[in-house]
């Protein structure tokens, strides 16, 4: 006799192409929600960065006046006595900027060794430029993240960086405060996201100086309206498709405000926020709606007008 089996009848479990339809938009107005938070607080997370960046910058520059008696020079440039020379008739000039002299103090001090010592004496006129100097072609190559600000999107390969920023009077033909910079196109050197503060034009227009300046050595002390409220350092962009080299990077005026571009303070982060240093080492976000004579009053360390930000 044959065996027999009973029947068995199978269920299948699965979803309707509508229950799948239902999860995925679910899925989707999740990350909707989610998405703007996230971003957010990975802008919260570089912001925090950059300050810290600007802090350490900012105490590295301290330590420099604590050993020299004096803050490093905003570059060295053409002779600050005669303040009509320009880029192309001051001579042969180093071209080094704040950022350079501050290797030590942000742990690159293995860089700076390999350096002349000559090139960092403030006062010493006639020196090349410092793309003819191989040693320092060398380390102007090394990425320092100290020195670039996480949000900013132009410091990782610019097709266009520049090399430095001089500042001069020009009596004619009609007397004016100038500048002058040189940019190098596809170059792989180290960028910079933050400038020392010019004030008004630097040491070339004395009652609006701030804190760096063509072969500047200022000292605290100098700073009659306060550390806490002077501006030290702070962030900058050179424009589009443009960044600064840390190597050269001079101090930015006042003068021209806010802006992605030349000679101008401002950031990548969300909310035209632009973060700074003051002199006392504490940091704080300035937004590019500030008013802008209490900006400059901000970037001008002794004009008996004291500004402040609280």
């Amino acid at each position: 006799m044959a065996n027999t089996y009973p029947l068995r009848t199978y269920r299948v479990v699965g979803f309707t192409l509508v229950e799948v339809l239902v999860v995925i938009a679910i899925i989707g107005v999740m990350v909707a929600l989610l998405l703007p938070a996230v971003q957010a607080a990975r802008e919260a997370a570089r912001r925090m960065s950059c300050s810290n960046n600007l802090k350490q910058i900012s105490l590295a520059a301290q330590l420099f006046e604590g050993s020299r008696k004096h803050l490093p020079p905003g570059h060295l440039g053409p002779n600050p006595a005669i303040s009509t020379l320009a880029i192309h008739n001051g001579g042969d000039q180093p071209y080094l900027g704040t950022l350079a002299f501050l290797l030590p103090q942000v742990e690159q001090s293995s860089a700076s060794d390999q350096v002349d010592r000559h090139y960092f004496i403030v006062d010493r006129l006639g020196l090349p430029i410092w793309f003819n100097e191989p040693s320092l072609v060398q380390i102007s190559r090394i990425k320092i993240s100290t020195y670039n600000c996480p949000s900013d999107i132009e410091s990782d390969s610019p097709p266009q960086v520049i090399s430095r920023i001089h500042k001069y009077y020009t009596p004619t033909p009609t007397p004016t405060n100038v500048h002058e910079s040189r940019t190098i196109p596809n170059y792989g050197g180290g960028t910079s996201s933050y400038a020392g503060s010019a004030g008004g034009f630097g040491a070339i227009d004395p009652p609006n100086r701030g804190v760096f300046s063509n072969r500047s050595q200022t000292r605290f002390a100098e700073m009659t309206d306060g550390t806490s409220n002077t501006i030290f350092f702070g962030e900058t962009t050179a424009g589009p498709q443009q960044s600064y080299l840390w190597i050269s990077v001079g101090p930015i005026t006042s003068t021209f405000g806010f802006g992605d571009g030349f000679e101008r303070w401002g950031s990548h982060h969300a909310g035209q926020m632009v973060m700074m240093s003051m002199a006392d080492g504490s940091v704080r976000p300035i937004t590019q709606s500030i008013e802008q004579s209490l900006f400059r009053n901000l970037t001008i360390m002794a004009d008996g007008s004291v500004a402040t930000l609280d």
